[in-house]
């Protein structure tokens, strides 16, 4: 038994390829994501668009690694500054690092 041919779609044979057009997936999402990351130094913060979800890292060094999710920017905020508080009570927070300009 044969297949009904259904030459349709961009992609069938003899046809020229089209351009392929890219486009982000919540794009206001991830500028917020990469605007927490400049805010919050000392954390990487970013987007993830299939899970639609912020997380942050710690980016100094911890005796544990720290990954925090949340479903929105605000949430995620909070947590981290929970965070940088209980860290702060025990001291494991380094002292800021200030640039000298060049």
């Amino acid at each position: 038994m044969s297949r009904p041919s259904h030459a349709r779609g961009r992609h069938r044979p003899g046809t020229t390829p089209s351009p392929f057009r890219r486009r982000p997936w919540d794009g206001q999402a991830r500028g917020t994501a990469q605007s927490l990351d400049q805010h919050w130094q000392g954390w990487s913060v970013l987007y993830g668009p299939a899970s639609r979800r912020f997380y942050a890292m710690v980016a100094w060094p911890v005796r544990e690694p720290l990954i925090l999710s949340a479903s929105t920017a605000a949430e995620l905020e909070r947590l981290m500054y929970q965070a940088e508080t209980v860290f702060s009570a025990r001291g494991e927070i380094p002292a800021p690092v200030t640039r000298v300009a060049a």
